[in-house]
């Protein structure tokens, strides 16, 4: 799971966890979080509860939009542009949650990062997938 979670003196203020595993940050192959518009597009045009159980629990995130891997490892090695994207749009939630954390803490003092996907899948320091956030300053 990807999550993210502010916390101050020890105590959790603010998470993008929520009810289940498929809310907050995109993962391998779970969506994250996502308009509930979409759910009732799908139900409308035929979708059952086991294949929108199945879409988002196992065929979004990181897969579903790259079409080739859940692993961020493969995806970076790979020269399809459709790779590219999911990364920068993994990448782009990371930040986009992470601005709503550290407005939650009025400033930030370190950012920690575990987990199979966000320790040692991805190098943020990676530029060419960093884009269009001009005041963000990786060391």
């Amino acid at each position: 799971m990807a999550s993210l979670c502010a916390t101050l003196d020890g105590k959790s203020v603010a998470t993008t966890t929520g009810f289940s595993a498929l809310d907050g940050l995109m993962m391998g192959t779970r969506s994250g979080s996502l308009d509930a518009g979409v759910l009732m597009y799908l139900v409308e045009r035929g979708y059952t509860h086991d294949q929108l159980q199945d879409l988002l629990y196992r065929k979004s995130g990181l897969l579903g939009v790259s079409t080739i891997s859940a692993d961020m490892r493969k995806l970076r090695n790979d020269p399809n542009p459709l790779a590219k994207e999911a990364i920068e749009l993994f990448i782009y939630k990371i930040i986009h949650e992470g601005g709503a954390m550290i407005a939650c803490l009025g400033g930030l003092d370190l950012i920690s990062f575990s987990g199979g996907t966000l320790a040692s899948m991805i190098q943020l320091s990676d530029r060419q997938y960093v884009k269009n956030c001009s005041g963000l300053e990786l060391r």
